[in-house]
């Protein structure tokens, strides 16, 4: 074949290619997951009215799960992250492993005047969450929120954590 009619075989057979490659994006496949793992970590949320009547270096933690403990002396660091408002601080303690399993959570420590602070004391189980979708591993986590007098497991929401 030859002439103008010669030429529409081709551009037909690309016009046609490109309109189903958008078609075959729209096709579920598999997804890939990161290779991420998540650190055994219980993190504590300290609160801006906390964080201003502890004496830095003084906070200890202790969490013990699965007959399993580990802690010591705490590290207090500020709280980053787009949920931590302005003078949320953060201790963690690193685990061997984290499970569904409770954790028994203990702190100590001293205010800014040089007074024991008492002894808060938090039993939680960690939360399973899928941060890259529901086609991926899970991740544990384990957190907490420490205020003024007080140790709780339900971590408060941005709105609230920016006030």
């Amino acid at each position: 074949m030859s002439g103008p009619h010669a030429l529409r075989a081709p551009f037909a057979a690309l016009a046609a290619a490109l309109v189903a490659l958008p078609l075959a994006a729209c096709v579920p496949g598999p997804v890939a997951c990161p290779a991420i793992a998540a650190a055994p970590v219980v993190t504590i949320h300290i609160t801006p009215q906390r964080a201003a009547t502890l004496k830095p270096g003084t906070l200890s933690g202790q969490a013990c799960q699965d007959g399993l403990c580990s802690g010591g002396q705490l590290d207090v660091m500020d709280d980053s992250g787009p949920s931590a408002g302005p003078g949320w601080k953060r201790a963690s303690i690193l685990m061997r492993s984290l499970t569904e399993s409770p954790i028994d959570l203990t702190l100590t420590g001293t205010d800014a005047s040089g007074e024991p602070i008492g002894t808060q004391q938090a039993r939680f189980t960690p939360r399973v969450e899928h941060p890259w979708g529901p086609q991926c591993p899970s991740t544990l986590i384990a957190e907490v929120t420490f205020d003024v007098g007080s140790l709780r497991t339900a971590t408060p929401s941005p709105a609230q954590r920016a006030t």
